[in-house]
């Protein structure tokens, strides 16, 4: 897939996600009544299969990763690195660096975890830029395995076996929508070579 192909698919979806949030407070449920409602904000929807008590659980378990958030970062690449020293390669550059935008990274999806459309849009062009960097399916049982050791690790006994399923549930909507938009820009890529 050429850049300038990946920039616009990358612009095209930013502007939706844009459209959708950009309004005066309501959700993007009104466009798409077959999601799920929240009852803690009229009109909300959440990304499923999560509940509003999941919901609160990671933000209440994010914001106190917040105060470790230099350690954390550096258990989940040590971890990982553990797991898959295969991948070590796939990081170039200062793992710092990579932290922080994790940690960033986390905080945009727990922000987002109200608007489905938008967070499935941008988890969609997150799993197409993925691909191009070389991560495949079978990476994401690895990423989330590490994801959980940290969470164990930084936040250990406030890391409840309720916590840890709410992660879970929020990983495992990452994972499908990721992998999703990684094959969606294959077969576009697929059938754009074809149709040349």
């Amino acid at each position: 897939m050429s850049a300038r192909f990946r920039r616009m698919g990358a612009w095209s979806s930013m502007m939706r996600i844009f459209f959708c949030m950009v309004d005066d407070g309501m959700s993007c449920s009104k466009h798409h009544p077959t999601k799920v409602g929240c009852p803690s904000r009229p009109g909300c929807v959440l990304l499923p299969p999560m509940n509003p008590h999941q919901v609160h659980l990671i933000r209440k378990s994010f914001a106190e990763l917040g105060r470790h958030e230099h350690l954390a970062a550096l258990v989940f690449y040590k971890r990982l690195f553990e797991i898959a020293p295969e991948l070590r390669p796939m990081f170039k550059g200062d793992i710092e660096a990579q932290s922080k935008k994790l940690l960033d990274m986390l905080g945009v999806l727990i922000a987002m975890l109200e608007r489905p459309l938008g967070l499935e849009l941008e988890l969609k062009a997150m799993g197409a830029r993925h691909a191009d960097y070389g991560v495949k399916d079978g990476h994401y049982a690895i990423v989330g395995a590490a994801l959980l050791d940290m969470l164990q690790t930084t936040l250990d006994k406030d890391f409840t076996p309720e916590t840890r399923a709410a992660w879970t549930a929020l990983y495992g909507a990452v994972e499908m929508f990721m992998k999703a938009g990684a094959k969606e820009a294959s077969e576009e890529h697929a059938s754009h070579v074809a149709g040349d």
